[in-house]
């Protein structure tokens, strides 16, 4: 995911393998959890703090991976003054013979005005 303007909205997209590296059929996923955080103070935002997002609040998925639509109030920034801010989502999964988690960083700059 490339940078972001502040209040934007966006797209994650992700891949869900196995720990043996093949892709997981969507149908094996159990649970599909986002967390959306400021990277250097792990403020929450969005109150997106585990939320579900199978086929919810924006996820959806497909076999091997799958995408998670952000909105404006997803990229908001909690610096008054930062110019960029790093952001980070992290996604947990579970299926009947496995849990995985992955992180993706991305950068929120601020809009002038």
């Amino acid at each position: 995911m490339s940078d972001i303007r502040q209040g934007s909205s966006g797209r994650i997209t992700f891949t869900l393998n196995d720990a043996s590296g093949s892709p997981i059929p969507a149908s094996a996923i159990q649970t599909l959890t986002l967390a959306l955080y400021v990277t250097v103070s792990g403020t929450v935002i969005n109150s997106r703090d585990d939320q579900d997002v199978k086929g919810v609040n924006g996820g959806a998925l497909v076999d091997g991976g799958g995408t998670i639509d952000l909105v404006a109030a997803d990229n908001i920034m909690e610096s008054p003054t930062a110019t960029v801010e790093a952001h980070t989502a992290l996604l947990k999964f579970t299926t009947a013979n496995e849990a995985g988690s992955g992180e993706l960083s991305f950068n929120v700059t601020r809009v002038r005005e």
